[in-house]
This record gives C-alpha cells, structure tokens and sequence, in this order.
C-alpha cells in the first residue's frame, strides 16, 4: 500500500509541473513573458525536462530575460539530459557554431545522434551532413545516405534533396536520374527550395532524352519510388 501511495504522489508530482509548463506557455502566446518565466522555472527546478526548454528558449530569445547564449545553453543542457529532443538539437547548435563555448564538431555530431535517436528528423539531416563533410565524425558517406534515407521518410525535406543529389550523382548509390527526380519533386513539394533548383536542373537534362528513356522515366515519375529502383542513368 505504501509503495501504490509513493507512485501515485510521484504521478501527481509529473502532472503538476506539466501543468506549470502547460500554464507558461499559454502565458507565453500571450506576452506575458514574466509570468511564462516564473512557471518555467519553477517546472524546471523541480527536474521538469520540458519546462527547462522552454525556459532555455526564453533566454535565447531574449524574453523577459537579457537575451543571454550562457544561460541558453545550460537549460537546454538540462533539458536535454532529460530526453528532450529539440534541447539536444539546439545544444549541438551552439557546439558546431561555437556559441558561447569553443567549437567542438565532435560533441555536435553526438548531441545530434542523440536528438535523431530521439526521433527528430532535422538532427538526422544535420548528423547526415556531419557524416558527408566529415566533421567531428569520420568521414562515411554510406552512413550520411542511410541517415538521410531514414529522414527523409520522416518529410525532413532537405534530407530529400541530399539524397537526391546522391542519386543524381552515383555517390555510394547507383546512379538514377529517375529516383534523383523523385526525391527532388518530394523535397520540393515539402518546400526545400534547393530541392526545387535541383529539379529544374535535372529537368533540363531530361529534355535531351531519347523518346524511349522518356517513357521509361515518365511511368517512373508517375508511379512510386520502387518503380524506379530498375532505372539507371
């Protein structure tokens, strides 16, 4: 009875700071910065993960707070410690960059990995890129197409367009005009506009197509990714 009781308060105790957190954010989309603060930061001292990035954001931004990259950092730290995606994203951001610490690729790439294996797409593309440019992580672009495979499924558009382009050029793929095309019109769709330049530019290409290669790729372009996974240019 004793130990149903204990996790029963600890329920409640979750509950009551996301609550706080739920409160500060609806005083945040209202402006009322100072009060948005008061309950983040009581939510976050009492090891709530969310409140601490929503308060980290506060600083960074500058809200109610003097915009403060120290302070940023160390909320999205914690929040990040206590599984929160995004606070691992924008932590990795400041190593990479070198905002307000020295740079460091090799702690990005992890705090990256960490944030895809949490589930957030953007720091796939990002981790995708470190693998392609080689920084902070041994240079593996198989790694980089796998990651931007796994994104892109995700609708990280730009991890799209980079696959595309893998495909457009026969990097650690086989090359295939048809599949570089398919990724670009999704990237596009999805609003990544170098997908959209990518597309015009294979596009033009595909003008000086035989009319047999054009009605290879045409049934490829109408129908789904796995149908062109026979076509090779």
């Amino acid at each position: 009875m004793k130990f149903f009781l204990f996790i029963i308060y600890l329920l409640s105790g979750v509950s009551i700071y996301a609550s706080l957190v739920n409160d500060g954010f609806k005083e945040q989309q209202n402006g009322n910065y100072k009060k948005a603060s008061e309950l983040y930061i009581k939510a976050c001292n009492n090891e709530s993960a969310i409140g601490c990035y929503r308060l980290a954001n506060l600083y960074f931004y500058g809200l109610h707070f003097k915009q403060s990259n120290k302070k940023a950092r160390k909320f999205y730290a914690k929040s990040c410690d206590g599984g929160i995606a995004e606070g691992c994203h924008n932590l990795a951001v400041f190593y990479e960059y070198g905002i307000s610490l020295k740079l460091d690729n090799k702690k990005a790439s992890q705090l990256y990995e960490k944030a895809c294996n949490y589930g957030y797409p953007l720091s796939c593309y990002y981790l995708g890129n470190m693998y392609y440019s080689a920084k902070g992580v041994k240079k593996d672009l198989d790694r980089a197409v796998l990651i931007w495979d796994e994104a892109c499924d995700e609708k990280q558009f730009s991890s799209c367009n980079n696959l595309g382009v893998m495909y457009n050029l026969g990097l650690r793929v086989p090359k295939n005009l048809a599949k570089a095309k398919f990724l670009f019109i999704k990237a596009c769709n999805g609003g990544d506009k170098q997908g959209c330049d990518n597309l015009k530019n294979i596009s033009s290409n595909y003008k000086n197509k035989t009319k047999k290669e054009k009605k290879f790729l045409k049934s490829c372009f109408e129908g789904s990714i796995d149908e062109c996974k026979t076509i090779g240019y």
